[in-house]
């Protein structure tokens, strides 16, 4: 289990996931991504251009939140561990070196170079009468009638494992609250 200590309300939150690399010369190689499941801030969408059909502006301002960014630099280190744990790495000496990075320049790192995760959410965010909400319970858009929303986007909040599995059971959900209405 990987906890992080400075943010004990977010157990769970880090994911690391390792991957397959294959260099152009043949070599290959793993690389290991690191992320939040649980990111503090809140991005947006807006459609651009004057009559709204322009691209989508998307603003994710992931890295100007400083508690993302040490979680993040937490989490390099945890997977950076995990790499010489595994005997695995073929240059452990940058790896160590890595690991005496200090902290603020890690952050500098991070805010450079971490891209978004690809589990957005909440852009049409589902929820009861009362609150801050685009879809309600049955998965209906406020205001209009016969339209559902069915994905990711009515998810409130980034959920602690791979956003497919929260939408398969948002469609057997739509299919139990719609199934008439299909």
């Amino acid at each position: 289990i990987l906890r992080l200590t400075s943010s004990a309300d977010r157990r769970h939150d880090l994911q690391i996931t390792p991957w397959a690399i294959r260099h152009a010369d043949g070599r290959r190689g793993i690389g290991m991504s690191v992320s939040l499941q649980l990111p503090d801030g809140e991005g947006s969408v807006r459609p651009t251009g004057d009559d709204g059909h322009g691209p989508a502006h998307i603003e994710w301002p992931f890295t100007h939140e400083s508690s993302n960014v040490d979680r993040i630099v937490e989490g390099y280190r945890v997977a950076a561990r995990i790499a010489l744990a595994s005997g695995l790495t073929t240059d452990e000496p940058t790896i160590r070196q890595q690991l005496d990075t200090s902290d603020d320049d890690l952050r500098r790192f991070v805010r450079a170079e971490h891209t978004a995760f690809y589990h957005g959410v909440g852009t049409c965010r589902m929820g009861p009468e009362g609150t801050e909400r685009v879809v309600d319970e049955q998965l209906a858009v406020v205001g209009t009638t016969g339209l559902h929303v069915v994905d990711a986007s009515v998810i409130p909040t980034v959920p602690r494992s791979n956003t497919n599995l929260l939408v398969m059971a948002l469609a057997h959900l739509a299919t139990d609250r719609l199934g008439g209405l299909l």
